[in-house]
């Protein structure tokens, strides 16, 4: 685990490299969604579609987020539209 290898930066950031490694990727975190619970018991903090909305909410509402009030209005006015999206992914197989 030390040595991850060279980094796609290093290689010039190929697409050819992603698009060899994203399915590899994609497979893992499929096989690690049927283990979600032992994870979280673990300690791993909890981004899953169904919590994003919340913490997104919470994001925004955080004190010492640095954005202007036109652009937290803009955020608060997008709360309902990332839920949306959320919920939508949440239905895909």
């Amino acid at each position: 685990m030390a040595d991850a290898g060279v980094r796609f930066k290093e290689l010039g950031n190929p697409p050819d490299l992603w698009l060899k490694l994203l399915p590899a990727y994609a497979e893992l975190q499929i096989d690690e969604a049927t283990r979600a619970d032992e994870h979280l018991a673990g300690g791993v903090p909890d981004f899953r579609l169904l919590v994003l909305p919340r913490l997104y909410e919470a994001m925004v509402a955080a004190d010492d987020l640095p954005v202007s009030d036109a652009e937290r209005s803009a955020l608060v006015s997008y709360a309902p539209r990332f839920a949306n999206l959320c919920d939508e992914l949440r239905s895909l197989p």
